[in-house]
C-alpha cells in the first residue's frame, strides 16, 4: 500500500496533477494532512470512562480491596485511558461522529483555501483537493470560474468520486486514479487557454 507522504508518491501525485493542468485551465492544489483536529476531548472521555470503570469494578468485586488500591487504580486508569485512545487510531476514529469528522475537514479545507490564496488565480479556476488521513475524508473546493462552467450535478459527482478513495484498501493509488478520471470533465468545460501558466503549486502544506 502506498503512503500519502512518501516522496516517491508525492512525485507521482505531482505528475498526475500536471497531466490534469496540461489538458485544462484548472489549477489543482492537493493538500494532505495527517488529521484535521486532535480531538482531545475524545481522549479525555476515554480516560474518564476507564477511570470510572476501574472505580466501579473496585467496589463491585466480591473480594475485599484496600481503599488506596482502588484510589490509585482509578488515578492510573485516567491517563492510561487517554493514551490508549490516542494511540489506537481506529478506536479513536470509531468514537467520533462521522458528521463531526466531515465538518472539521470542511472547516480546515476552507481555511486552507483562503490562506493559500487559491481564489486568486487570473481565471478564477483554482481547485483545492484537501485530504485528511485520520478522518478518511476528502474535500473538494473550487473558485467561481469552475462553479460557473460546471453544473451542480457534475461538481457533486466529483466530490463523491474523491470521497470514495478511502473506501478502498489503497487510498493513495485511488487518489491518482480519481485525478486522472476527472481530467475529461475539466477538459470539456475548462479547456486550456492561450498563454496558460501555472499560478499555484500542485501540492503544498499550509500551516494554520
Amino acid at each position: 500500500m502506498s503512503n500519502f507522504f512518501d516522496p516517491e508518491y508525492q512525485n507521482r501525485l505531482d505528475e498526475a496533477i500536471q497531466e490534469l493542468e496540461s489538458k485544462s485551465s484548472v489549477e489543482l492544489v492537493a493538500v494532505i494532512y495527517p488529521e484535521s483536529c486532535n480531538y482531545r476531548d475524545i481522549e479525555l472521555i476515554g480516560g474518564i470512562f476507564l477511570a470510572l470503570s476501574t472505580l466501579i469494578l473496585g467496589f463491585m468485586v466480591p473480594h475485599e480491596i484496600h481503599f488506596y488500591a482502588i484510589l490509585f487504580g482509578t488515578l492510573i486508569s485516567f491517563p492510561l485511558g487517554t493514551i490508549l485512545i490516542k494511540r489506537i487510531k481506529s478506536l479513536k476514529r470509531a468514537l467520533i461522529n462521522k458528521k463531526r469528522k466531515r465538518r472539521q475537514c470542511e472547516i480546515m479545507g476552507r481555511a486552507i483555501f483562503q490562506k493559500a490564496k487559491i481564489h486568486r488565480t487570473s481565471q478564477h479556476t483554482g481547485v483545492l483537493l484537501f485530504l485528511s488521513v485520520f478522518e478518511r475524508e476528502a474535500v473538494l473546493l473550487w473558485d467561481i470560474g469552475v462553479d460557473i462552467q460546471l453544473t451542480i450535478d457534475e461538481l457533486d459527482d466529483l466530490q463523491s468520486q474523491f470521497s470514495e478513495i478511502f473506501d478502498v484498501s489503497d487510498a493513495p493509488e485511488a487518489l491518482l486514479t480519481k485525478i486522472k478520471e476527472s481530467i475529461a470533465v475539466f477538459e470539456r468545460h475548462l479547456p486550456v487557454q492561450p498563454n496558460d501558466i501555472n499560478e499555484l503549486p500542485n501540492h503544498l502544506q499550509v500551516e494554520l
